[in-house]
């Protein structure tokens, strides 16, 4: 059998391990203070509130639509 007697890098066996879960875990960390970062930035912000507009119209249109066809239900968005 290839490899046996010999640890997974990635495994919890091997002795670098909790390095390696510790480089992960501060990846993690650094992309989630980036992600933070990029919403925060007013022009993330300003691209969040059109996307919300454009959700809220989209659903007005539905409705409107639904109603033409008089599909014979309310739709209230």
């Amino acid at each position: 059998m290839p490899g046996a007697g010999v640890a997974d890098p990635t495994g919890p066996d091997h002795p670098a391990y909790g390095e390696h879960l510790a480089a992960r875990f501060r990846e993690s960390a650094r992309a989630l203070e980036r992600a933070f970062a990029a919403r925060d930035h007013p022009e993330a912000q300003d691209l969040d509130n059109r996307q919300t507009a454009d959700a809220i119209e989209v659903r007005w249109r539905l409705a409107e639509l639904l109603d033409m066809a008089d599909v014979g239900e309310e739709f209230d968005p």
